[in-house]
């Protein structure tokens, strides 16, 4: 496991979904699934701005790509929230 990043540097998971429009549950499912790093202090799980770029940059794709199909359990249109949140997030990091 990878130590904690000075507190200076955390974030709460709760602020990174908010500033994603995303409900919490889901950044709570890539942290589980091991897409996020983040680190639980007492009962409150952080990342860092730093390892939300890397996420985002992990997650974008060149255009000769294939898209890939959309995740069974959301519907075309959370989909379609989630891609225009992850574009929001992009262009606020000057990514």
């Amino acid at each position: 496991m990878t130590p904690v990043p000075p507190l200076e540097e955390l974030v709460r998971i709760t602020a990174v979904a908010r500033r994603m429009k995303l409900d919490v549950q889901t950044v709570h499912r890539w942290r589980s699934d091991g897409r996020l790093s983040a680190w639980r202090v007492g009962r409150t799980w952080y990342t860092t701005e730093r390892e939300v770029e890397r996420f985002i940059q992990a997650g974008t794709r060149s255009a000769s790509e294939p898209v890939a199909p959309a995740v069974p359990h959301y519907g075309r249109a959370r989909r379609k929230e989630i891609d225009e949140a992850m574009a929001f997030c992009r262009k606020r990091l000057g990514l």
